[in-house]
């Protein structure tokens, strides 16, 4: 796929994919207007698991900018720790 929109919109109709492999760059659309990139995909993918509840699947990072791909992977750290503090937590349920 192509396009971070054709990206969330797999993940809402089709669900956790098995794996990701990201590229920063997406390009220009039909405008000449510059895609969101391979780090807004990581942002959408880490909230789907969120509001879902699913572990985060595995990820890869074909990036040639590496500026993009440590944006990207810092995110998916992230939101790993961010995981990991909430499996931790208490359940506080009745």
């Amino acid at each position: 796929m192509r396009t971070v929109e054709q990206f969330e919109q797999l993940l809402k109709t089709k669900g956790r994919p098995d794996y990701v492999s990201f590229d920063n760059d997406l390009g220009k659309d039909e405008n000449g207007k510059l895609r969101r990139e391979g780090h807004h995909a990581a942002k959408i993918l880490c909230d789907m698991c969120l509001d879902n509840n699913w572990v985060l699947p595995r990820c890869y990072i074909h990036s040639k900018n590496t500026q993009g791909s440590e944006s990207i992977m810092s995110h998916l750290h992230s939101f790993i720790r961010f995981q990991k503090e909430l499996s931790h937590l208490p359940d506080n349920s009745p």
